[in-house]
């Protein structure tokens, strides 16, 4: 072995360590690279599905609560929103039908079962309360609170 290098010339030598330096930093970046790719086109996989389940449920969720305003009408008093409500059941009926069927076939990919729902969701950690949140802290120096029903113009909050 000893004589194979000796007879090498040394830019040789030094092409042959190049070499077995670079090949398996190439394969591993290769592998790397496959997985990120993956990683990139299962999430658009789910993105895709969970756009396929939110249309149904968007659609479900408009017809529920312009059926809930024309119950609402009708309780009040306007009784010729009869026929209305009765064709917003049978709409609303229908979305749950679509939205079952879309449930199917994309719910268990989703997590959308007892188990997956019982997970503990991935959240990031909030940074601990400064002093500025503190209770004698400005309003104006505090975080907005979360979005919350509409109020009245008189009544809303100063944040932005």
């Amino acid at each position: 072995m000893k004589f194979l290098l000796n007879r090498i010339r040394i830019p040789t030598k030094l092409a042959l360590m190049s070499a077995l330096f670079v090949l398996p930093m190439g394969v591993m970046l290769s592998f790397m690279v496959k997985n990120i790719n993956d990683s990139f086109i299962d999430f658009a996989r789910q993105e895709l599905r969970g756009n396929e389940y939110q249309r149904p449920l968007e659609e479900l969720l408009d017809t529920v609560q312009r059926h809930q305003l024309v119950v609402q009408r009708m309780q009040d008093g306007d009784v010729s929103l009869a026929s209305q409500a009765a064709q917003l059941s049978v709409q609303v009926d229908r979305n749950f039908d679509v939205l079952d069927a879309v449930d199917a076939l994309h719910g268990a990919a989703l997590e959308f079962t007892s188990d997956g729902l019982g997970k503990p969701a991935v959240r990031a950690q909030s940074p601990p309360p400064s002093a500025a949140s503190g209770p004698n802290s400005s309003p104006a120096s505090r975080p907005c609170p979360p979005p919350s029903p509409p109020r009245t113009p008189a009544s809303s909050p100063t944040c932005a």
